[in-house]
């Protein structure tokens, strides 16, 4: 990242205030109790709402919104369970409230400009409530397009499974792991999760199965309709953001998962 010039501070910003959640101890012993197989609460997983209500931290949203509103910040919303408050403000507005100091920030490879602050402070009255103020020290993530390199019609993805040196293939993983079958259990079922507009392409994995001989083996349940080529070979902006929807993620995710326990009924959501 290059730092250029001062920002122009009466431009609307937005910021994501992350709120201090509850009982996070307790739902993370509930992850592991139904994860272990042994554990006479396996499979029983909490419903969306159950873990909401479980971690809803309802002084400290209620903290928050007043400090929002006695600083005059009006345009605001929270997510279902309060997890996040998406607030904005003039970049003048929040340098006031963090104590920052914002400036443009441009990508060398995408040439996207970004306005930050290399720190904020917390008021007094927050610190005990509030996990992370997002958009005003931290730098987005941008993907970088690399799609030319790993297309399946060409030479690179038969060239990955004789010569693997420096990538991670099937068979590194493996290794890695010490996995000694890659035979998984037809009786149980694996999910990959996709988020931030991640696609897939089932193209690419029947591709990359054939390439390291693995079992032909498409997604069982395509839950959301992740299954879109297009979508994979476009780019969109959202505010300070980049998105390449280009299935890196989703797709990575599903051919390591069906390489290494194969036969399991899979999908993706």
């Amino acid at each position: 990242m290059l730092q250029l010039v001062d920002a122009d501070l009466d431009f609307p910003h937005e910021i994501i205030i992350a709120i201090k959640q509850l009982n996070l101890n307790v739902l993370e012993k509930i992850v592991h109790e139904v994860s272990d197989p042994f554990s006479v609460k396996y499979g029983n997983y909490l419903t969306r709402e159950e873990i909401g209500k479980l971690t809803y931290n309802a002084v400290a949203l209620d903290v928050v919104k007043k400090y929002l509103d006695i600083n005059d910040i009006i345009n605001y919303n929270q997510t279902l369970y309060g997890e996040y408050i998406q607030a904005y403000a003039t970049r003048r507005k929040w340098e006031k409230m963090f104590n920052a100091k914002f400036m443009a920030y441009k990508h060398k490879s995408s040439g996207r400009i970004v306005f930050r602050s290399s720190s904020y402070t917390l008021d007094s009255s927050l610190v005990d409530h509030v996990f992370a103020v997002c958009n005003v020290a931290d730098l987005p993530y941008f993907k970088v397009n690399n799609r030319e390199h790993l297309k399946p019609n060409e030479v690179s993805l038969q060239s990955l499974s004789s010569h693997p040196s420096g990538f991670v293939t099937p068979s590194a993983l493996q290794s890695y792991y010490n996995i000694s079958s890659n035979e998984g259990n037809s009786l149980t079922s694996q999910t990959i999760y996709s988020s931030d507009g991640e696609y897939f392409s089932s193209t690419d994995l029947a591709a990359f199965q054939h390439t390291f001989g693995i079992p032909s083996h498409p997604v069982d349940d395509d839950l959301n309709n992740r299954d879109i080529q297009d979508l994979c070979n476009s780019y969109a902006s959202r505010g300070d953001y980049l998105y390449y929807y280009d299935c890196f993620e989703s797709n990575l995710d599903l051919q390591y998962i069906l390489s290494v326990a194969q036969n399991v009924p899979t999908s993706i959501m």
